[in-house]
């Protein structure tokens, strides 16, 4: 019987080992880099295993912390503003994606983006795009920073204050 499958008839040990086996795959996904629960999940999963055994894993992951969905939102931020700064709407998006609940985004990205000033991030951003493209249109730039995901009212300041125009669409 192949405990993959999902089937019952199962005897004992060959539950075990593929309870070994999913368990060790996911700690090998986990040392190459942080993961959701629902991305790891979705690649046990993909590699055969049933669902109570990956469910099992996922528990046991969770229990010994080498899975935490709010650690990985917040390194995942960090790492963002690190190498390529977004707003808190597109973070939002992106972290929705890979599996980041709806309660541990509200929590974590209000707290990021308290802690690091969105409207500090969308200065950067804005200062650096206007340096590459030097005589870029106050128009053009609001639509840089919206589709960075920074806010509306924080896109209107910062549009304001570097360029000194107001922004009329």
């Amino acid at each position: 019987m192949n405990v993959h499958t999902g089937k019952t008839k199962v005897d004992a040990a060959e539950v075990d080992a593929a309870y070994k086996k999913a368990y060790s795959a996911a700690l090998k996904l986990l040392s190459v880099r942080s993961r959701t629960a629902v991305e790891l999940q979705e690649r046990i999963k993909a590699k055969g295993y049933g669902s109570d055994i990956v469910g099992r894993v996922i528990d046991d992951l969770k229990e010994r912390k080498y899975l935490d969905d709010a650690s990985f939102c917040h390194e995942w931020l960090q790492e963002r503003i690190r190498h390529r700064p977004v707003g808190p709407l597109k973070a939002r998006y992106a972290l929705l994606k890979v599996g980041i609940s709806e309660a541990i985004l509200s929590v974590e990205v209000e707290r990021f983006y308290r802690e690091n000033s969105e409207m500090k991030l969308a200065l950067t951003v804005a200062r650096k795009k206007m340096k590459v493209k030097r005589g870029i249109n106050p128009v053009s730039l609001a639509r840089f920073l919206m589709g960075r995901g920074f806010t509306e009212d924080v896109v209107w300041d910062v549009v304001g204050q570097l360029t000194g125009q107001e922004v009329n669409w």
